[in-house]
């Protein structure tokens, strides 16, 4: 089976799964396919699987990538970011980057829908590091 197949199927499983477990979700779904099939809705982002072995996301306005990297990778050293510890966080949900005024002021400024969602962390984060 190719990974496309591969993919097709996941998604059968996951929608057979919603429709069973989740039906209003479900319905969401069925109907969100509708519009994008029927051309009353513009799909925003399409999977792009990777000659290297990966899935990313592409924002289909502008051609970026959602990860821009191996996806794989990424999953794996999110993974080893897990602690079962009782104190703090369960894991950390971000990397630690330090952040420059000029690039916390690039995401501010953005017009990526992905990257907008950041603001609040990249100002968060680069104050805290900052103070």
């Amino acid at each position: 089976m190719s990974i496309e197949q591969q993919a097709l199927q996941t998604y059968k499983n996951n929608i057979d799964y919603l429709k069973e477990k989740y039906p209003n979700v479900h319905k969401k779904l069925e109907l969100l396919e509708t519009i994008i099939q029927t051309g009353q809705y513009q799909e925003k982002y399409a999977l792009d699987y990777k000659e290297e072995g990966y899935f990313d996301i592409q924002e289909l306005a502008t051609g970026d990538y959602l990860y821009n990297e191996n996806s794989i990778t990424h999953a794996k050293a999110m993974a080893d970011t897990v602690t079962l510890k009782r104190k703090g966080g369960m894991f950390k949900a971000l990397r630690i980057n330090e952040l420059t005024d000029e690039q916390t002021k690039q995401i501010d400024n953005s017009e990526l829908s992905f990257h907008n969602a950041l603001w609040a962390t990249a100002t968060v984060t680069h104050y805290t590091s900052k103070y």
